[in-house]
């Protein structure tokens, strides 16, 4: 039976350690169900580069280096009212809106899926989590979800919202927006435990991200990035100011990134909401989701994919305080908001 723990700081070591080390390390940890032949096709990832993407409201995926050079505003082009923006290791995932589907295409932009998945009720952000992809179904009020491959589609996973809109995943539990009722929501992994007013009296809220500690959300009609603790407590609606129209948030490292819909810009700031800088990246088209791959090595393991720090995607790792790359999660291990 496979275990489901955090992992980061064992793979922190684990993946600097030499390979014969890595490899009965990862047997150790009985994480996964490993054959033989599995062990034996443990392979080091160390040509992986870190990007920052948006979706711009022109129907293009943006993406460019996490210091904000080499911008390409049209990276992945075709969507249909693109909206929310995921990634993993290997794939990067976009809403559809006015098509009511999930695209998907490989990490360098290739291998374009425009229907991944189908039926939304105009789907908005969304968030990638182990084995799941999960999305705001806006015209429907409910959350939808799906397994990576983009099989066992469930457009009612969770019901009851109010014209959700972001979501994201953390240990065992969902956050979703409800932009109409100014909430935010939560509810277990399993979808249970529903409760549409975890957060209230937010402004318009459109994208969260979430940490081991912190939930983030964009404030769309109050120009701010609003932060709260974990647990719904400590609520501040004014985090960071003088954003333009924020729409996607996500967090990776040491910062946190949103979308300035307003402003035609990508913004970023320390975790701390210090060093403000609302122009990080120009030239965006009505940026709306936002999201981050992050930096560092990973690992494959035959018939399980590409794991590591930074991502989900590795069956049976399930990391307790969530991935960073999907909008909306992220990797706290270097962050120091565990």
């Amino acid at each position: 039976m496979r275990k489901h723990i955090s992992v980061d700081s064992t793979l922190a070591a684990l993946l600097a350690a030499p390979r014969t080390v890595a490899i009965a390390a990862v047997a150790m940890l009985g994480a996964l169900t490993l054959t033989p032949t599995a062990l034996a096709d443990f392979t080091p990832r160390t040509d992986f580069t870190p990007h920052i993407y948006w979706a711009n409201q022109n129907n293009t995926i943006g993406r460019a280096n996490l210091d904000g050079s080499d911008v390409n505003q049209t990276f992945i082009t075709g969507p249909n009212g693109s909206d929310g923006v995921s990634v993993t290791w290997q794939h990067v995932y976009w809403s559809n809106d006015n098509a009511g589907t999930i695209g998907e295409a490989d990490l360098d932009g290739s291998d374009v899926n425009e229907s991944f998945v189908t039926g939304g009720g105009f789907p908005l952000l969304m968030a990638v989590a182990g084995q799941h992809i999960y999305w705001g179904n806006f015209a429907a009020d409910t959350i939808g979800s799906a397994n990576l491959d983009g099989s066992d589609v469930n457009q009612s996973f969770i019901t009851g919202a109010s014209n959700p809109n972001g979501v994201a995943v953390a240990g065992r539990h969902i956050y979703w927006v409800n932009t109409t009722s100014n909430t935010i929501g939560r509810a277990n992994l399993d979808g249970s435990d529903v409760n549409q007013a975890f957060i209230t009296l937010t402004s318009k809220p459109e994208g969260i991200a979430v940490t081991g500690r912190h939930i983030y959300w964009a404030n769309f009609g109050g120009n701010t990035i609003g932060r709260a603790n974990l647990d719904g407590s400590n609520v501040n609606q004014s985090f960071i100011t003088g954003a333009s129209e924020p729409y996607g948030v996500t967090v990776a490292g040491q910062h946190i990134y949103w979308a300035n819909f307003g402003g035609n810009t990508i913004g970023r700031a320390n975790l701390d909401g210090s060093n403000v800088n609302q122009s990080f990246i120009t030239g965006a088209t009505n940026p709306l989701g936002v999201a981050v791959t992050g930096a560092g090595h990973g690992f494959r393991l035959r018939d399980r994919g590409w794991c590591g720090r930074d991502a989900w995607g590795c069956d049976g790792i399930h990391r307790d305080h969530g991935p960073s790359h999907r909008a909306g999660s992220v990797d706290t291990s270097r962050t120091g908001d565990h």
